[in-house]
């Protein structure tokens, strides 16, 4: 996980676009539990399921398990499926028949992806028909218990050689002291200590290893600080007026050129 020992700043939930000099609205929390929350349509009993809420076992990240909700239609007509949502992009949901005739059965298929989604959650799905426009005809739980997997590099997008990096940049604020770490797998087949070319950092930039002899499989941390006070003493302040200051962050010990093994620094 990225640490930062400066001010955090923590983004919970942006429904509204918000224009350059726009007051910031709150969003009421009623509206926010109507869109995680929608209230069934008074005519969801005409869908009658055997279960709306599954608990699954414990399942591993690399697996795909797909589960099925049943239902009969009870009703004295037809019911045309529209549309299935999910709470989370990692469940796909649809029906087995899009029109149930009265009498008959169907089923909702759920297949779950939890790839990058390790912990225990619940997903939701909202089926959507045609006896209502706008309330879901049910509202359906998935609630899943994701061991990790082992393999960990999908945590690390950012291939450097030997190593495999979460991020590959990051920007500090000019005004503000900070010390960041940034975390990186180990992907090769022995010991890894990336190294700092220094000659290439200016005097306001520090940046070591805060774990050298990483193994085979294991994460470490390069880490960076940054000194305002410095900085608003060099050329490079001056120039800031333009946009961010840009200042690569090149890695050595890795086998590849420093283009492939460079860490984009931002002052703004």
């Amino acid at each position: 996980m990225m640490r930062s020992r400066g001010l955090l700043y923590t983004f919970l939930l942006c429904l509204l676009p918000v224009a350059a000099g726009a007051q910031i609205r709150t969003v009421p929390k009623e509206v926010l539990d109507s869109i995680a929350n929608p209230v069934e349509a008074d005519c969801s009993s005409l869908m009658e399921f055997d279960t709306k809420r599954i608990v699954t076992g414990e399942i591993g990240e690399d697996e795909i398990p797909v589960y099925s909700f049943s239902f009969v239609n009870k009703g004295s007509g037809p019911v045309a499926i529209r549309r299935i949502t999910t709470s989370c992009g990692c469940v796909a949901a649809k029906c087995t028949k899009p029109v149930i005739s009265p009498g008959d059965s169907g089923k909702i298929s759920v297949t779950y992806y939890p790839k990058g989604h390790p912990g225990k959650f619940e997903r939701r799905i909202f089926v959507y028909t045609d006896l209502s426009d706008k309330r879901p005809t049910a509202v359906l739980s998935l609630c899943v218990n994701v061991r990790q997997g082992a393999d960990r590099s999908y945590w690390f997008p950012h291939q450097m050689g030997s190593i495999r990096m979460k991020v590959k940049e990051f920007t500090f604020r000019s005004d503000m002291k900070d010390v960041v770490c940034l975390d990186f797998l180990n992907s090769g087949d022995a010991p890894v200590t990336p190294g700092i070319a220094e000659e290439f950092l200016p005097d306001y930039i520090r940046a070591w290893c805060e774990t050298p002899d990483v193994q085979p499989g294991k994460e470490g941390e390069i880490c960076i600080s940054f000194d305002p006070v410095r900085f608003s003493g060099s050329k490079a302040a001056g120039a800031g007026v333009n946009g961010p200051v840009r200042v690569p962050l090149i890695l050595e010990g890795l086998g590849v050129s420093p283009g492939a093994s460079t860490i984009m620094l931002y002052v703004d």
